[in-house]
């Protein structure tokens, strides 16, 4: 079964509203901040644009160069919308999350850790495969846990992931740029 049909029948078998990151959805399939309610005056988006423009920024109207970093602007909501535009909705605000969640469903979830990821680099990001496991768990705490809203299942430190009949878990199958450039800067200059 594929991403979309798994989480169509997840969205039939389970009431309303749902949860994903940050993101509420409620039935007839209305798009808004999880922390808004949909009685609140909020405005309505009229287009995907529109969408993207809020997904892309956060509360503070500044770019999230990571998609599951906490911040998401409150104040709106969209819809109603068909299921294909929902997903399409949920790709945009956290790219992989619904595949990721069909392939951990299914025990079919690659996972890769940091350290293989850094034996992988090269040029710039090649010094990451100096770091020890204490140093990826402390970028681990300090990046994943406190920056992100999704959950690294590579890490060695992640306890046991739940579903609820009503919240998707945002999952991270293997480190991503956005921690490997954050880990690196951290590593300073090297010397000459």
């Amino acid at each position: 079964m594929n991403a979309t049909d798994q989480f169509r029948k997840w969205l039939q078998t389970n009431p309303g509203p749902w949860f994903i990151g940050e993101l509420r959805i409620e039935p007839g399939y209305f798009l808004l901040h999880r922390k808004d309610s949909p009685q609140d005056p909020l405005r309505q988006l009229g287009s995907s644009e529109e969408f993207l423009g809020v997904v892309r920024g956060n509360d503070l109207q500044s770019f999230r160069p990571l998609r599951g970093a906490p911040g998401l602007s409150r104040g709106w909501k969209w819809g109603p919308l068909p299921l294909e535009t929902l997903v399409l909705a949920l790709r945009w605000a956290y790219p992989t999350a619904l595949a990721s969640w069909s392939f951990w469903k299914e025990g079919r979830l690659e996972l890769t850790d940091a350290s293989t990821v850094a034996r992988r680099q090269t040029g710039l990001y090649e010094t990451l495969k100096e770091l020890t496991q204490e140093d990826w768990q402390r970028a681990v705490f300090r990046i994943c846990h406190k920056e992100c809203l999704r959950i690294p299942l590579w890490s060695p430190a992640t306890q046991e992931v739940h579903e609820t009949e009503t919240t998707l878990p945002l999952l991270c199958p293997e480190p991503c740029h956005y921690l490997l450039t954050r880990a690196r800067g951290d590593q300073g200059p090297k010397p000459p």
